[in-house]
């Protein structure tokens, strides 16, 4: 029994079911590999139609913290390197927030999340500028 690696396997299964719960909402998309082929710590998704810090902002009101951008760059205003690299649209770019995952997570901490995402992302999309 080795602790960080079964952490490590418990992280890869949620983000990938986190990953799939999001990509069932509308205009939702993974960015970057499967969760099962990348980070396991580690789930970036974008949320078209709703700029990442408004997203940001209203998760912090239901106790939910995800980050915009990369841990590397989080005070920065430029597009990711990454993002570009992958070909992520500009679109795709300024609605994508970063879900990081530790040993501690849980699901229900996933399901919750997903589920508070569902809920506002219909509202905060009617009342977007475009």
């Amino acid at each position: 029994y080795h602790k960080p690696l079964v952490a490590s396997r418990q992280r890869k299964v949620g983000g990938s079911k986190c990953a799939k719960r999001l990509q069932e909402l509308d205009n939702v998309f993974i960015n970057g590999p499967k969760p099962e082929d990348g980070a396991p710590h580690i789930l970036n998704a974008s949320f078209v139609g709703v700029r990442s810090e408004v997203l940001l902002h209203t998760l912090e009101e239901k106790q939910i913290y995800i980050s915009a951008g990369s841990a590397c760059s989080s005070h920065k205003r430029a597009a990711s390197a990454t993002m570009l690299a992958l070909g992520v649209s500009a679109e795709r770019r300024e609605s994508a927030i970063r879900f990081s995952l530790s040993e501690m997570t849980t699901k229900e901490e996933l399901d919750y999340a997903v589920d508070e995402i569902a809920k506002v992302l219909p509202v905060l999309r009617k009342f977007a500028r475009h």
